[in-house]
């Protein structure tokens, strides 16, 4: 499930012109190979049961909210460059020849929740132009991540939350408000009983 909502709403009220440049550049939800593999041979009165499971779910919401009122024009230029990225995943179980009463049974579960909120509200409200020039990039990437198991189970649940905000208002010329945000997870590697939850936020505000 991926959710992506784009707005630019960069008005002029009054007198001036509206020449604002409100752009979201090259917004994307990615989600990188995914491969999961299941191997099992079984003989006499051998049980094998074995999952794989992937649930993906990823929203990224970007605004650009720079508007201008008064005797002044709207000149500001405000950016987004927004990516919910996931790499390559891999899950497997494996199970050679069973003989006897053997009994087999693995599991793997791989949950991944990530969110990205830009918002560029930079405003003119007094008689000067609105020069501002707000700029977001941010990103949350999740790394190659490997579940391996033998007759165990594997549990792994990453959670990524971030918020950038410019609130940048009735700034003069030459002011620049930028925020560079990610969110990294490194490669994660499971063989064997292991469960893992990893939760990151990160809130950047920049009022300049």
């Amino acid at each position: 499930d991926q959710n992506m909502v784009l707005l630019n709403d960069c008005d002029e009220t009054e007198l001036g012109s509206n020449d604002a440049s409100c752009s979201n550049q090259a917004p994307g939800n990615i989600i990188g190979p995914i491969s999961q593999t299941n191997t099992g041979t079984g003989e006499d009165s051998s049980t094998i049961t074995q999952s794989n499971e992937i649930q993906i779910s990823q929203n990224l919401q970007g605004t650009n909210d720079c508007d201008e009122s008064g005797v002044g024009s709207n000149l500001a230029v405000c950016e987004t460059h927004l990516t919910n990225t996931i790499g390559k995943i891999t899950q497997s179980n494996l199970v050679a020849s069973l003989g006897g009463t053997d009994v087999e049974t693995q599991s793997n579960f791989f949950s991944v929740n990530q969110n990205l909120v830009a918002t560029n509200d930079c405003d003119e409200t007094g008689p000067a132009d609105n020069v501002a020039n707000c700029s977001i990039t941010a990103s949350t990437t999740v790394g190659d991540i490997s579940q391996s198991n033998t007759a165990s189970s594997n549990i792994l649940t990453i959670n990524q939350d971030g918020t950038a905000k410019n609130d940048c208002d009735n700034v003069s010329i030459g002011t620049i408000c930028s925020i560079d945000l990610k969110l990294i997870l490194p490669s994660f590697t499971q063989s064997g009983d292991e469960e893992l939850h990893i939760n990151q936020v990160n809130n950047v505000l920049n009022t300049c």
